[in-house]
């Protein structure tokens, strides 16, 4: 009772705010960050959202064939090392770190598989990666239709697929980017 009490008042204060009042908790982004787009080629970064007169305004913006990926490590609280992806200008003083989409880890294969990922994607010439993601979206792609078309790919490849089967495929596809950049 003396433990239970007070957090079960704390949770209640805290659930009547935020049915009552969710615009203190939640809060609508201001803008994007960054934009990869596959038509262009071009990757923009936007200025900070986190103030609000310039959300939204492009602070740089260079094609994708410029950049560089690299993995950076660091140490944590306790000395090992912690890794993380960055994308470096080869010839501007801009870099983008990829920390938005992987968090940093003690692994540096997952960071040059997102590398992989972003190179996949970029390549305009090629189908979009085949993941889970786009299955959705495979079809809006041009050059990804055709390939689909050509090939007799299943429109519903990765719905349809059993869990067991669909971790041998992505067990095969982290390998390959490992093969390609181990």
């Amino acid at each position: 009772m003396y433990v239970g009490g007070p957090c079960a008042l704390i949770w209640s204060g805290v659930n009547l705010i935020e049915r009552l009042f969710p615009g203190w908790i939640y809060k609508d982004p201001q803008g994007p960050l960054w934009e990869f787009n596959r038509r262009t080629g071009l990757v923009t970064v936007f200025r900070s959202p986190k103030k609000q007169r310039d959300a939204g305004e492009i602070e740089w913006q260079s094609p994708f064939s410029e950049f560089d990926g690299y993995v950076h490590s660091g140490p944590t609280h306790q000395g090992l090392p912690l890794y993380y992806g960055v994308m470096v200008h080869r010839f501007k003083e801009q870099a983008l770190r990829l920390t938005d989409f992987q968090a940093a880890s003690a692994n540096d294969e997952d960071h040059k598989a997102l590398w992989n990922f972003w190179l996949q994607y970029m390549d305009s010439t090629a189908p979009l990666p085949d993941i889970p993601l786009f299955e959705l979206h495979r079809n809006m792609d041009p050059v990804t239709a055709e390939h689909d078309r050509r090939t007799g790919r299943n429109p519903r490849y990765w719905p349809d697929m059993d869990e067991g089967t669909c971790k041998q495929k992505t067990d095969e596809m982290y390998k390959k980017c490992l093969k390609a950049f181990g």
